[in-house]
């Protein structure tokens, strides 16, 4: 059944395209939605020229936002967990997946039950941390080439890090990239998104949470990061966005108050928003 579902929307995202698609879940869910600070400068860029996105985020819902608030265009590619791929087979052109199963692996052990539920919706290969780091090194070359074409990459290099920190991948593909001097390099602030996003398939609740709102810095030419070594753009970059979204009007705290209450269980996290990402685009085609 869930196979069939997911069927019917990937032959809807072939019509509709990356970032429509995106747009199309949220408006099936009667998701609110804003974008903030997109001029119409910003609105050109992120539609015609080389550019770099760069967000941070909690959960894998978040990735639906980032990606609505772009604009429609062939060349657009998100960095993403290759646990995704081959869910819309029409939309894998835009996916660059890493690897990144050999974290969760241990930390799986306690919760199997959620593995094995996400495994019989979608499978997806485990690899040793070797080769998922030269899985990874490739994804990024391919990354790279993408924005020296003149290609848009989004990326969420804070995905998984500890404490907050940002994985050297955004540096590696800032260092790369740097040869297209026309790049720009965006930040953007994703706000609304939880764990509790499936309450939003519930007919009315979506009223009720919080809208998932898309805050865009300016554009800053790449230049800024030329001879950089890696690990020091990650960084410098981390810092910068840090500290931007700190200065940043935020959404009231009500409902995080309440999600800071329920108990949460961190290992399972990870399995459980993949399942929650698969039903929120099950949805569209009911």
């Amino acid at each position: 059944m869930v196979k069939k579902i997911l069927k019917g929307l990937n032959k809807k995202s072939k019509k509709l395209g990356y970032q429509k698609t995106m747009l199309f879940i949220l408006k099936i869910t009667d998701s609110k939605f804003r974008v903030v600070n997109k001029s119409v400068e910003l609105r050109s860029v992120l539609k015609n020229d080389p550019v770099i996105v760069v967000a941070d985020h909690t959960v894998q819902t978040d990735a639906i936002t980032l990606i609505a608030a772009q604009e429609h265009r062939q060349d657009g590619h998100l960095v993403i967990s290759s646990n995704f791929l081959g869910m819309l087979p029409n939309l894998d052109k835009h996916l660059i997946p890493v690897y990144i199963n050999h974290r969760q692996l241990d930390r799986a052990d306690r919760f199997r039950f959620l593995t094995r539920l996400f495994r019989k919706i979608h499978w997806s290969e485990d690899y040793s941390v070797e080769v998922s780091h030269q899985k990874n090194i490739e994804s990024i070359k391919r990354a790279v080439s993408i924005v020296k074409k003149g290609g848009m990459v989004s990326m969420c290099p804070g995905g998984g890090g500890k404490n907050g920190q940002w994985f050297s991948g955004i540096g590696y593909l800032i260092n790369g990239a740097v040869a297209n001097k026309k790049t720009k390099i965006i930040m953007a602030y994703l706000e609304g998104n939880s764990m509790w996003d499936y309450a939003r398939l519930i007919p009315g609740v979506s009223a009720l949470m919080p809208e998932l709102r898309v805050t865009y810095s300016a554009e800053e030419s790449i230049l800024v990061y030329d001879g950089m070594k890696p690990k020091e753009i990650t960084e410098n970059l981390s810092n910068k966005y840090h500290k931007w979204v700190s200065g940043l009007p935020k959404q009231d705290k009500w409902w995080k108050k309440i999600i800071n209450k329920i108990p949460s269980v961190p290992e399972n996290a990870y399995y459980l928003a993949r399942c929650l990402v698969l039903w929120i685009m099950a949805r569209t085609t009911s």
